[in-house]
């Protein structure tokens, strides 16, 4: 394993330039990947088959110019790849434990490494469909991994498929369903970052997957950039991986033949202010009362010292791309003779499992008519439909 300071890459002068690594580890001569837990400070080599029974080889390298063997996982035999974090899930058993999910060729397999002399086994777990269990990756709350089988297409001639498991208990977690993606290209690896699931699926290239409704074990694709226009064969060609979690938001996707790519998803479609069904009238709500429109312009019931009316609205399409920032989320409102005015926009709430936005905003002290006032979104530039919300003396 070789160790570099990328810091060293940040003034260079004459490119091109060939470096040489600022340290090395022989503790294993090769290796499959290796996971980093930049909370913990350990490495994790998975698939060294020259020691560890071919299970995790365990790194520490809280400093990384001496790095130093920490102990081995190998209850399993070979880990192919394997994802270790500070446990933060709904298993209080294990809270604040250092878990790795790992994927071990036909299982899922859960070991708690807290312990590197002693790590235990939770959990070895295989499932229908199984052809060669390759890589996952967990919800950012720790109660869901989504699974990638790299041969499940090639046997079974299904299309792309991700496996979509609860593991909020650790030493029993269950399938809850599958995805079945639009090509037939094998899956290789998944990364999540907020709802949003980044797959590097070989000839079909990155696929981004909506999980927001992941607890209905619901999933679905909102883009993808193809980097092997050829076909999508279940053949090993095209995207092998990525990284999403920069903070500007780029993602970056390697192509085995192609290279590299710096991609910048974009939204497609506008926020969507809820409706009644087949009428404008927007689904609003007092937010402290929670009753329905008509709406005085102020109200005895808030808390604040202006006691402006505050109103929720349920919207969609509210998802920030990564990278991005909700402050660029915005609103007006439009008085029955077509004045408008700006909305201060209180506060901005995910409903869990739902895919929808919980939205608060504050009457402005400009409005003194009443009737039906239409109220718009915008975030970074899209704006959404004109919702009517009615005030009342």
């Amino acid at each position: 394993m070789q160790i570099f300071d990328l810091t060293r890459l940040r003034n260079v002068i004459s490119p091109p330039v060939t470096f040489t690594e600022d340290a090395h580890y022989d503790g294993f001569r090769r290796a499959h990947t290796i996971a980093l837990n930049e909370e913990t400070g350990f490495a994790y080599a998975a698939g060294s088959r020259d020691t560890c029974q071919s299970g995790l080889h365990m790194v520490d390298v809280h400093n990384p110019l001496a790095p130093v063997f920490a102990g081995c996982v190998s209850q399993d035999g070979y880990t192919h790849e394997t994802q270790c974090v500070r446990y933060h899930g709904l298993d209080t058993t294990y809270l604040g434990h250092e878990i790795c999910f790992s994927s071990n060729e036909d299982t899922l397999t859960i070991v708690d490494v807290t312990n590197k002399s002693a790590p235990v086994q939770l959990s070895r777990t295989t499932y229908a469909g199984v052809g060669y269990t390759h890589q996952g990756w967990l919800t950012e709350n720790h109660g869901y991994f989504l699974l990638d089988d790299e041969l499940d297409e090639v046997h079974s001639g299904v299309n792309s498929t991700t496996y979509i498991w609860n593991v909020a208990d650790l030493d029993a977690p269950s399938m809850t369903g599958v995805y079945r993606g639009p090509s037939t290209s094998i899956d290789h690896n998944l990364y999540i970052r907020g709802n949003r699931a980044y797959e590097s699926n070989y000839r079909s290239g990155l696929r981004i997957l909506d999980i927001s409704n992941i607890g209905a074990a619901s999933l679905n694709e909102v883009a993808f950039f193809d980097i092997f226009s050829m076909d999508d064969l279940p053949l090993f060609n095209g995207a092998w991986s990525n990284y999403p979690f920069f903070s500007s938001g780029i993602v970056i996707v390697g192509g085995i033949e192609q290279g590299l790519f710096v991609l910048m998803p974009i939204r497609t479609g506008p926020p969507v202010l809820l409706t009644e069904e087949n009428s404008e009238r927007a689904i609003a709500l007092h937010s402290v009362s929670f009753e329905r429109d008509s709406f005085s312009l102020m109200s005895e019931h808030n808390l604040s010292s202006d006691k402006r009316t505050r109103i929720i609205l349920l919207a969609s399409n509210m998802d920030a791309i990564p990278g991005e920032d909700l402050r660029t989320l915005t609103a007006q409102i439009e008085d029955p003779q077509h004045n408008v005015f700006a909305l201060e926009v209180e506060s901005f709430r995910k409903v869990p499992n739902e895919g929808l936005a919980q939205v608060v905003f504050k009457l402005p002290q400009q409005i003194s008519s009443v009737g039906d006032f239409r109220v718009s979104l915008s975030l970074s530039g899209t704006v959404s439909n004109k919702a009517i919300v009615r005030l009342k003396p």
